[in-house]
């Protein structure tokens, strides 16, 4: 069953590696001289966006890949997922009716794809690593009973 945590978790790494790598790609390709959209709750240009979640992107990717603490792992794989669908979830109601496909425009440049494949991949992905989060919590849990761990103390797998 361990097998099972670490095969997912080091999944959700190397996801989380390609995506960070993709947003750092589509920015450094994107022309200077285009002017990107702001997003709408904060004055921020997408391209400083891209940078900050391409960022955490990487540090969750080595935290997946090279971590210890299977609880952290997972907690962080869910909240990653969670924020990206619960963003996706609150953007018509911030007037963002063609959803991520706008700003995902430089990252489909980037790869040479159709920007509605690319935003049905991102939902695709982010499910995954939802879905994928919870069964593997309730996986660790039952490792944890299984093993007589307590559950102060984070599930170590090797």
């Amino acid at each position: 069953m361990q097998y099972l945590l670490r095969g997912f978790i080091y999944s959700a790494g190397a996801i989380l590696l390609f995506m960070a790598t993709a947003l750092f790609l589509a920015n450094i390709t994107s022309p200077r001289d285009l002017a990107p959209p702001n997003i709408p709750v904060f004055p921020l240009n997408i391209r400083w966006v891209f940078w900050i979640v391409g960022g955490a992107n990487m540090a969750m990717a080595l935290v997946c890949l090279f971590g210890k603490s299977t609880s952290l792992q997972l907690k962080l794989i869910f909240v990653l997922a969670t924020g990206t669908l619960g963003c996706r979830l609150v953007a018509p109601s911030l007037e963002i009716t063609n959803s991520f496909r706008g700003y995902l425009g430089s990252v489909t440049d980037a790869f040479a794809t159709q920007s509605g494949t690319a935003d049905i991949l991102l939902i695709a992905v982010n499910l995954y690593l939802l879905a994928g989060s919870f069964a593997s919590h309730f996986l660790a849990e039952k490792l944890k009973a299984i093993n007589g761990v307590g559950k102060d103390s984070g599930l170590q797998c090797s």
